[in-house]
């Protein structure tokens, strides 16, 4: 018993390192070049991209960020806290993030709230239909196609039901 927690604490260290490392990649070091040119704004001047650089280290090697943003991380005190480059705002466009997905919030409720109706009114629909006709071929072409609906991403399955119903 304590060999297995012990390989699974080891599991979660490695899964988080792992993580924590795609994530520093993806987000700082593959998109579009220098992250303190996309900072800086439309027409920067190069002393201004280089302020940024210093400020945020992006001057230093890709380790000694990634060992600066897993310090920070791990003591809470992120990058700009109580500082003029607020967490709170976007990193491209500097604007305040919890504003944005403010304004957004009323449109997405109302979707999701219409889709859940949806899909509950489907749902309750296709399930009546397949206990009232159980073991039937009926009831296992309708479990058939509900699976096989489920199993599907819902990005794709988006883009196809706009291919057809369009």
């Amino acid at each position: 018993m304590v060999a297995f927690i012990i390989r699974r604490i080891i599991g979660m260290v490695f899964v988080l390192f792992a993580v924590t490392l795609m994530v520093f990649v993806i987000f700082i070091l593959i998109p579009g070049g220098d992250p303190a040119e996309r900072m800086a704004g439309k027409n920067p001047t190069p002393q201004n991209i280089q302020n940024i650089r210093e400020k945020w280290g992006f001057d230093k090697p890709f380790y000694v960020q990634y060992v600066r943003m897993m310090q920070k991380a791990g003591t809470g005190v992120l990058p700009g806290k109580h500082s003029e480059y607020d967490i709170l705002r976007s990193f491209d466009t500097r604007q305040n993030v919890v504003q944005e997905i403010k304004k957004g919030m009323p449109a997405t409720f109302s979707l999701c709230i219409g889709a859940a109706f949806i899909w509950l009114f489907f749902g309750i629909l296709v399930g009546v239909f397949s206990a009232v006709t159980a073991g039937r071929m009926s009831d296992r072409l309708i479990t058939t196609f509900a699976l096989i609906g489920i199993s599907m991403p819902v990005f794709w399955l988006g883009i196809v039901l706009r291919y057809f119903f369009a």
